[in-house]
């Protein structure tokens, strides 16, 4: 009878590792997507500008994020609802300001709106100070989840720094429509970068 019980067991073992490899094996997640934001219309020429427009140096602030925008979420809303949301396995690879004040600072460079842009080192030999706020990014879904626009709003605020006073304020609010989910909100997004800066660009030609 012992010997009848210790060939079962012998030839359960088996079955019971297999089993207990399904198990016991770990669960492959989903790996989250890293998108980044770019002005693809920045010339990648080098910097040489002559004849600026205007022959003074100014300083860009790095962009700052009102939250929840101050995060790498990717977040979005529906019309039938007050809340935002994120999605799941989709992220910027750095904070939207990080890259966007990156793009921002090449194409004010590249567009000899102004003689040279300075760093945080130089600010003493800057005239202008430029600062941008985040106040929104995100894809936006009508009550069907079926047409969706990516809208992007930022403030700017020009500064004279031999006067220290606000020569000039003003909100971009710039809607795009898009596909809806992630992919068409990247690509909603960059179009939205690459007109925010040239519509900075034309502003700042104005204010000085």
């Amino acid at each position: 009878m012992m010997r009848k019980l210790i060939n079962k067991l012998i030839m359960l073992t088996p079955v019971l590792i297999i089993s207990g490899c399904g198990l016991l094996s770990p669960v492959q997640q989903r790996p989250v997507a890293n998108y980044e934001i770019m002005d693809r219309t920045v010339s990648g020429n080098s910097i040489n500008c002559p004849n600026p427009h205007n022959n003074n140096i100014i300083y860009i602030s790095p962009m700052r994020g009102y939250p929840p925008y101050d995060l790498n979420k990717m977040y979005y809303s529906t019309e039938s609802s007050y809340q935002i949301n994120t999605f799941g396995y989709s992220q910027w690879v750095s904070l939207p300001t990080e890259l966007m004040s990156q793009e921002l600072g090449k194409k004010i460079a590249t567009s000899c709106v102004f003689k040279n842009i300075a760093t945080s080192h130089a600010l003493a030999d800057a005239r202008y100070r430029l600062l941008t706020f985040l106040i929104l990014m995100r894809q936006e879904l009508d009550s069907n989840n079926q047409h969706a626009v990516a809208r992007l709003v930022i403030a700017s605020e020009l500064v004279d720094l031999e006067s220290n006073k606000v020569i000039a304020s003003k909100v971009f609010d710039n809607t795009i429509p898009t596909s809806v989910g992630p992919d068409g909100y990247v690509r909603g997004i960059n179009k939205l970068t690459e007109q925010f800066d040239q519509q900075i660009i034309d502003w700042l030609r104005q204010q000085t």
